[in-house]
């Protein structure tokens, strides 16, 4: 389908290059420090935001704007195009509400318009490893029914694996309990999360971040042991040598070789912090 356009949202993570080469156009959340608003991705870079962590500077984050969804859909409408866009977690943001009800509203100035808002339940690099599928169903030719339809049963079968230095931005955040968050204060306490049905939830709490990555080989290989010919996701913020020595002990363990890295946006370091890891895979067992 050479005129499907994939939008995207700035909660997803994955390379530039693939964005670029495959025109996926990524719209940014905003956030804001101290009432000062930022585009995530254009008006703030990942230094300065750990900055204003640091100093601990009153930050939130807001979903994309009304007006940037409509512009994105009015523009693939007016260019004949149909179009597809993986919203963040609607559990996590409104941002899938508001682009639904646009969507209805271009579709009817346009009603031959071929437009779907799908919730994928997932984040960060979860995301990006769902754009991958939707491009590869795009250069296979599928028609649009075929992609939207396959897209939403993929969703429901991606996993998120991964642990943070600490619970207290996702305490903050409102997107973990007060009670959850309660492990983080234990010394050398490594929560292990996971993504259930949209939402954040605590799954394990083991101490320090070598047993953390043990636990979490062990719950991928519980879930799903045959990746030697999957693609990984994994993420992280702030600190890339715990990706790669993740990255290394799942290519030991598993066998796995093709691998998508990528440092966490901004809008996700505001709400899960500047020390973290996670593991992504699409399971089809």
């Amino acid at each position: 389908m050479e005129k499907l356009k994939i939008i995207v949202d700035s909660a997803c993570d994955i390379p530039d290059k693939f964005l670029k080469e495959n025109n996926i156009e990524l719209l940014p959340f905003r956030i804001i420090v101290d009432q000062e608003e930022y585009l995530d991705g254009i008006d703030i870079d990942t230094e300065q935001l750990f900055k204003f962590l640091e100093e601990k500077r009153h930050i939130t984050t807001s979903q994309v704007r009304a007006t940037d969804f409509e512009n994105a859909f009015i523009d693939c409408a007016e260019k004949g195009w149909d179009c597809i866009y993986l919203a963040f977690s609607s559990k996590m943001s409104g941002a899938y509400q508001t682009a639904k009800l646009i969507s209805q509203n271009v579709k009817e100035k346009y009603p031959d318009f071929n437009m779907e808002v799908i919730d994928t339940e997932s984040g960060s690099t979860a995301i990006g490893l769902l754009v991958e599928k939707v491009v590869q169903f795009k250069n296979d030719n599928l028609p649009f029914e075929q992609i939207v339809q396959k897209t939403k049963e993929l969703s429901k079968k991606v996993e998120h694996i991964f642990t943070l230095e600490s619970l207290e931005r996702l305490k903050t955040g409102g997107r973990i309990s007060k009670t959850a968050a309660m492990v983080g204060e234990f010394l050398n306490i490594k929560p292990i999360l996971e993504v259930n049905n949209g939402k954040i939830e605590l799954f394990k709490k083991v101490r320090g971040y070598n047993k953390a990555y043990k636990k979490i080989l062990k719950i991928i290989e519980k879930r799903n042991n045959d990746l030697k010919n999957k693609l990984i996701g994994i993420s992280y913020s702030g600190e890339k040598e715990k990706a790669m020595k993740l990255k290394e002990m799942i290519t030991e363990h598993f066998g796995t070789k093709d691998f998508m890295v990528n440092m966490i946006s901004n809008v996700l370091t505001v709400h899960l912090g500047r020390s973290g890891v996670g593991v992504f895979f699409i399971n089809e067992k």
